[in-house]
């Protein structure tokens, strides 16, 4: 039995009825690789059980305290049934990317079932009319909650989960794996008296371990930002939007995909800016274009939330959420694709030098002794706030960057030919963007409340317009 961490618990007390915090990978696969040149819902099943023990995330269900008086805690279920997990579904004809995308954003809606181990698989078959996609392709959808994973300890499950080549690797894994007894409500709120007496105590000790840290960190901080003292930071106080106000509980999807290679020569024309740094500005320009259609383009520019992996090497396979998060302007207000990645640029430069002025597990250290339902109720407290008067809280979406393999991936023989992400949407932010590789093709995927964007298709132009526009003036 393993008790959440604080960023863990943030993640489960941040959700509402309608704003499930889930994230999920979908993956298309082309059959005709595998040995029979057809996969089975039997045989993805099979397999999906062969590799649970590369998956501890898999069998583990939460565990509450009684009246929320602490950290909810991990325990290995003994009560695990692969069969409910895993499940199966079909396309009517064509099937079709439109056909898939509403049929996967309604399965991403639905809220997980906490009493279980919280994931679901979903293989779907009847892809047939998918531009770039063979005919008889098929899709696998894995959905998690958030609390079990980040993007990056996502992606190690992913990857556990595929072959690296057409063969399935069918050496039969040692499984140490074991259920735990539950222990009692009285049990549970002993342990929480325990922890909750010492956490004064803790704090104590985090902060004068870390508070000096925390002091020569200032000194670094300046020296390091410096050559950045003229970008100008985003308030908190940012323009209203239409992603902003409460979610409902429906989303849409979206999704485009461009060569890797052109999105490296788009970086190549800004000095220091990262395939990152690209996304950024693929993501402002589509938000740029997208509101100005609308005739709702504010003034101010947008700004969005960037989370950052802090995971170490000792905390690969780990599971749970390891990341910082930043906030940077997304420059809609800038025309010019290109003078919009400089900026964004000269921004998250000066961003990566606060980061390396204060070593990432000082912050994870002070961080971690606060409670999660703590972080979580008050996030929400300000979401409710901000929502019922108006105003946007503090971003107006997240970009985060997920990278894949650059080798290609098989599950049950079949290879993968994309891979599309979805992630949470909270009230007041309503649409997030995810950005991703795989092999040798970049991808930017959208998530969004229905209500707030009820016109994906449109987006997805909007999407492409921006990238080709960028890269028409980067490469001029």
């Amino acid at each position: 039995m393993r008790q959440l961490s604080a960023a863990d618990g943030w993640q489960l007390f941040l959700e509402t009825p309608n704003a499930p915090n889930q994230v999920a990978g979908l993956g298309i696969y082309d059959p005709s690789t595998a040995p029979t040149g057809r996969v089975t819902f039997e045989a993805v099943l099979q397999h999906v059980e062969s590799r649970l023990p590369l998956a501890p995330p898999f069998r583990r269900s939460l565990l509450k305290v009684p009246f929320g008086l602490d950290e909810p805690y991990w325990i290995e279920d003994g009560r695990f049934d692969l069969e409910y997990h895993v499940r199966h579904t079909a396309l009517p004809r064509p099937g079709t990317w439109k056909q898939l995308a509403t049929q996967v954003a309604r399965l991403h809606a639905q809220r997980l079932d906490l009493s279980r181990p919280p994931w679901e698989i979903y293989m779907i078959e009847g892809i047939d009319g998918m531009e770039g996609v063979p005919s008889g392709s098929f899709a696998v959808l894995v959905k998690l909650h958030h609390a079990a994973i980040d993007g990056v300890a996502g992606n190690e499950l992913l990857t556990a989960i595929h072959d690296h080549s057409p063969k399935p690797d069918e050496t039969e894994l040692e499984d140490p794996w074991k259920p735990e007894a539950t222990p009692s409500d009285w049990q549970l709120l002993a342990l929480a008296g325990t922890h909750n007496l010492l956490l004064p105590v803790r704090i104590g000790r985090v902060m004068a371990r870390q508070v000096p840290a925390l002091r020569e960190a200032r000194l670094s901080i300046r020296r390091r930002t410096r050559p950045y003292d003229d970008v100008k930071l985003p308030g908190m106080s940012i323009p209203n939007t239409r992603f902003g106000g409460r979610v409902s509980p429906h989303r849409v999807i979206e999704y485009r995909a461009w060569p890797l290679s052109r999105v490296r020569a788009i970086k190549a024309a800004v000095e220091g800016a990262t395939v990152n740094d690209v996304a950024l500005a693929i993501c402002g320009g589509s938000l740029r274009r997208y509101l100005a259609e609308k005739d709702e383009l504010p003034d101010r520019t947008l700004v969005s939330i960037v989370p950052v992996s802090i995971r170490t090497e000792e905390e690969l396979q780990t599971g749970g959420n390891r990341i910082r998060v930043m906030r940077t302007a997304l420059y809609t207000d800038v025309a010019d694709p290109v003078e919009r990645l400089r900026a964004i640029r000269a921004m998250t430069a000066r961003a990566k030098a606060v980061r390396v002025g204060v070593p990432a597990q000082v912050l994870a250290g002070i961080s971690e002794e606060m409670p999660g339902r703590i972080i979580g109720a008050a996030q929400r407290a300000t979401v409710n706030m901000t929502t019922r008067l108006g105003t946007a809280m503090g971003a107006n979406t997240t970009v985060t960057n997920v990278p894949g393999p650059r080798e290609p991936l098989y599950l049950c023989g079949a290879q993968e030919v994309a891979i599309v992400g979805a992630g949470p949407v909270i009230d007041g932010m309503g649409i997030i963007h995810i950005a991703s590789s795989y092999r040798d093709d970049f991808s930017i995927s959208v998530t969004a409340c229905r209500e707030m964007l009820p016109d994906p298709e449109t987006y997805g132009f909007c999407m492409q317009h921006a990238f080709e526009e960028l890269f028409e003036r980067a490469t001029a």
